[in-house]
């Protein structure tokens, strides 16, 4: 049977529980609701805590942690034991601890068939979960730190190859010491471009490097070659044949994490994004509102949204065609998000309706970028085959406090005030106050 993981995710900055898998409960018999929201030090199974903080207290400072054979209560009745790997990343601005759990109850202790039992957890914990919820400078992050955690090495370095300019590019190096050379190889210079050369892994000792031992293997994906994983050793030290199989397998394991990270990101911006205007549609504008809305009530700071929906959009359609519309869609979406600060969100709501919202922004300057909008809006010449005409917008406007503590709710709240923006004769603005 293919060993599965208990994934137990944590906001490291809080120490509480954000997320679970469904292995998790299986595995121990505690359900998702009854951990989410819950402090570390307060988890059922955690029979030895003092071990528990001291594993989460090691990760939160170092980046990683493992234990081999930690015992664990399953809720009912008994204890298992199991490997558990922790690792920590960034993930949109907030430090995440993610924790993989694996029943190793009827497993050998490391050792007893004569590997080191190094490793494997890790490059599991890597392919299951972290591809696909870490942004891509946080797994090159994790990679990188596992090949040298794993090879016991002074540092590691990824490569990954531009296919337009035919060259290797050092994406990522972790570790002691400054990284040598340039920015760049060809095919066949140093270590990487004979990893490259060949298609194999090479290990240099210190007198070809002219500074310390090198071991690179490739990355390699359904035959295409896509970098180079290295780990560079100490000045008096090289590596053992068990320690270059941990590296090639590593970075296997890492052409699968990577292609997941570059099918994830691109799937996901496509399943975020409006196709007709290019702006957020309303998926995308819950995933962020929602982060937007939890950073404003952790941090306390001032979150505003604006409900925008263009004045007789039906008569344009109508009078004029669809195909005008869409073009006063597409040009109006440009022009509006053109206006606004990159950590601000505009999203298309539905049909003519958008929704924009202002982090870090109190009602009173919402109001001022709403009269912004809607001076955009009434200013924008669309051309039809009739001529020139152009259309006009009603903007409400509403402010995260204590009426509204959720995303849906300030959507609401603004969406009323866009309604009274039209009960008052239209292209104008409107705000409720929280």
């Amino acid at each position: 049977m293919t060993p599965r993981d208990g994934i137990l995710i944590l906001d490291a900055e809080r120490g509480v529980v954000e997320e679970t898998n469904p292995f998790l409960s299986e595995l121990l018999g505690y359900p998702r609701e009854e951990l989410l929201g819950r402090s570390y030090r307060d988890l059922g199974f955690l029979g030895d805590k003092a071990r528990g903080a001291a594993l989460y207290e090691q990760v939160l400072r170092d980046g990683y942690v493992r234990c081999d054979r930690m015992p664990l209560r399953v809720r009912d009745d008994g204890t298992v034991f199991a490997e558990v790997v922790g690792n920590s990343y960034m993930a949109d601005d907030k430090k995440i601890i993610q924790f993989n759990i694996r029943d190793v109850s009827l497993d050998q202790r490391p050792g007893q068939d004569g590997t080191s039992g190094t490793g494997f957890g890790t490059l599991e914990a890597l392919r299951l979960g972290q591809a696909v919820q870490m942004e891509a400078r946080s797994l090159l992050e994790a990679i990188t730190e596992h090949a040298r955690l794993l090879t016991r090495a002074d540092a590691a370095e990824l490569w990954l190859r531009d296919p337009e300019r035919d060259v290797l590019e050092r994406a990522q190096f972790s570790g002691a010491g400054v990284p040598a050379g340039g920015g760049a190889v060809l095919r066949g210079e140093g270590l990487a471009g004979r990893v490259w050369e060949t298609g194999q892994a090479v290990k240099l000792n210190g007198a070809e490097t002219k500074t310390r031992c090198a071991l690179g293997a490739p990355i390699r994906w359904r035959g295409e070659f896509l970098g180079v994983l290295g780990s560079l050793a100490g000045p008096n030290g090289c590596f053992s044949p068990s320690e270059a199989g941990l590296l090639d397998l590593l970075a296997s394991q890492a052409a699968v994490a990577i292609v997941n990270s570059r099918l994830s990101a691109e799937i996901e911006r496509l399943a975020v994004v409006d196709e007709l205007t290019g702006v957020f549609n309303r998926r995308g504008l819950v995933i962020l509102g929602a982060r937007e809305i939890e950073r404003a009530r952790r941090l306390g700071r001032p979150l505003a949204a604006l409900f925008a929906d263009l004045d007789h959009f039906k008569s344009l359609n109508d009078d004029y065609s669809h195909e005008v519309g869409d073009q006063a869609l597409r040009e109006i979406s440009r022009r509006i998000h053109g206006s606004m600060r990159r950590i601000d969100t505009v999203a298309r709501y539905g049909g003519e309706e958008f929704v924009i919202l202002l982090a870090e922004t109190e009602l009173d300057p919402a109001v001022e970028v709403a009269e912004r909008v809607r001076q955009i809006v009434e200013a924008t010449k669309l051309a039809t085959g009739r001529g020139v005409t152009h259309l006009t917008v009603s903007v409400g406007v509403a402010a995260h406090g204590p009426e509204t503590l959720d995303l849906e709710t300030l959507i609401r709240r603004a969406d009323e005030a866009m309604y009274a923006a039209k009960q008052a004769g239209r292209n104008r603005v409107v705000a409720l106050a929280s």
